[in-house]
């Protein structure tokens, strides 16, 4: 009977997010730190993979998380992947497309690090109090967050120009050269490769009086050596 009512609770809940409005920012990046571990804990076959799933249950669905302790695992699954698109971010910004940049934690990374490090940023530039930032909608933070860390990030190469290590010098030539500073991927522009275009046909009566080489036989001459 227990599992039974804990079910049936779950289930509501579910019917419940469909017409409920999208996280805030708070909430948002809870669920992505969630969601995050849930993965590493996957990839580790962690024991702690269950738990990790209730966590995160318990905040998209604001349940408490001993609800989901007598539920039947299919129905957790099934109420996982409907809650995931929570984290979705439909945005169309550089700082949020995909990179094959190789991501490697600071030395002084802890767990829960994401909402600190943005509510910092936030708070720093705006002056907003931690109780704002949390109610703002995800499609007021990132556009912002990216435009912080671009001035940030063209205020060191300000700086950069002005130091002596962005200079390199030619002894041979008696040249400086120019070292700008690194930018992330998501700042520069990626090099598209040069679409392959095949030689035209020329038509017959366009084509110029005489034997016409090709480069395949200024090769061959070149190659083969003169006989007298």
């Amino acid at each position: 009977m227990q599992v039974l009512c804990h079910n049936l609770l779950l289930n509501f809940a579910i019917w419940f997010l469909r017409v409920r409005s999208k996280p805030k920012f708070g909430t948002w990046i809870k669920l992505e730190e969630q969601k995050n571990q849930i993965v590493k804990a996957v990839g580790e076959s962690s024991h702690e993979f269950p738990k990790l799933m209730f966590d995160f249950l318990s905040t998209a669905l604001h349940l408490p998380v001993q609800l989901f302790y007598y539920a039947q695992w299919e129905t957790i699954v099934k109420a996982f992947y409907i809650c995931l698109p929570l984290t979705q971010c439909q945005l169309e910004l550089p700082i949020l497309q995909p990179t094959t940049e190789e991501h490697k934690d600071d030395i002084w990374t802890y767990d829960h690090r994401l909402w600190h490090l943005y509510s910092h940023l936030l708070a720093k530039n705006y002056g907003w109090s931690l109780e704002y930032i949390a109610q703002l909608p995800i499609e007021e933070v990132f556009p912002k967050i990216q435009e912080i860390i671009t001035d940030d990030q063209l205020e060191k190469e300000f700086l950069w120009g002005m130091s002596e290590k962005s200079i390199s010098y030619d002894s041979k030539t008696q040249t400086g050269h120019f070292n700008p500073l690194p930018r992330p991927q998501w700042m520069t522009r990626s090099v598209k490769p040069l679409p392959v275009i095949k030689p035209a046909v020329i038509p017959d009566n366009l084509r110029p009086v005489g034997v016409g080489l090709t480069y395949e036989d200024v090769l061959n001459q070149i190659q083969t050596p003169y006989v007298h």
